[in-house]
């Protein structure tokens, strides 16, 4: 499975929850701390802003919203694995959610990719299981970090992947976490201790 389509899998969990026009909201960055980075000997580049606008139904009523979301992705440097870590706004209108990662559990979350993934042929999202969940603590927060089985499809033939899934809410946005991985490569606990350290500071103290 390449990096590319890896990181294109995981940025997507971020914008499919992404709302968009008239109203507008803003997330702050989230990472993962640099001395956590270079011992799990992983790298990446600063977080990308990404822009979406969407019209959603609150009450009844069409709104155009506009969201600024964030996604920073990190690469080991001696597997095929990657993580995402995205903030996107935990924004409300009329006090009803209008970011859908809010409400999802982390299976639905994963079928709401599935329909927004731009090659469906590459990674199968319609077939998970769940295979294993467990609380980490991420952003101070008791976070159930799920991990799903799957298949990916490369030029070698169909590769079972894992998927871990996290997503907690933290000063005013919504911080998903995202790490995939070949079945062969044991990656999961070096990916749940960088989902550990995942940093953000957002707008509400």
């Amino acid at each position: 499975m390449q990096p590319r389509a890896i990181a294109a899998l995981a940025v997507v969990v971020l914008l499919a929850g992404c709302t968009g026009g008239a109203l507008s909201f803003a997330a702050s960055p989230a990472t993962v701390d640099e001395a956590a980075l270079d011992e799990a000997n992983y790298t990446g580049q600063a977080p990308e802003q990404v822009t979406i606008n969407e019209t959603v139904e609150v009450a009844g009523m069409s709104k155009q919203v506009s969201a600024t979301t964030w996604t920073a992705s990190y690469a080991a440097n001696d597997t095929p694995a990657t993580l995402v870590v995205a903030s996107t706004p935990d924004a409300t209108v009329a006090g009803q959610s209008v970011n859908p990662i809010a409400r999802l559990t982390g299976k639905e979350l994963l079928q709401r990719v599935a329909q927004e993934i731009g090659n469906r042929d590459q990674v199968d999202l319609e077939d998970v299981e769940v295979v294993q969940r467990e609380n980490r603590e991420i952003l101070g927060t008791q976070t159930e970090v799920t991990t799903f089985a799957t298949t990916a499809s490369t030029e070698q033939g169909d590769v079972p992947i894992r998927i871990h899934l996290a997503s907690v809410s933290h000063q005013g946005d919504v911080v998903v976490l995202v790490g995939v991985h070949p079945e062969e490569v044991d990656e999961r606990s070096t990916q749940l201790r960088l989902m550990e350290a995942a940093e953000h500071q957002g707008d509400e103290e």
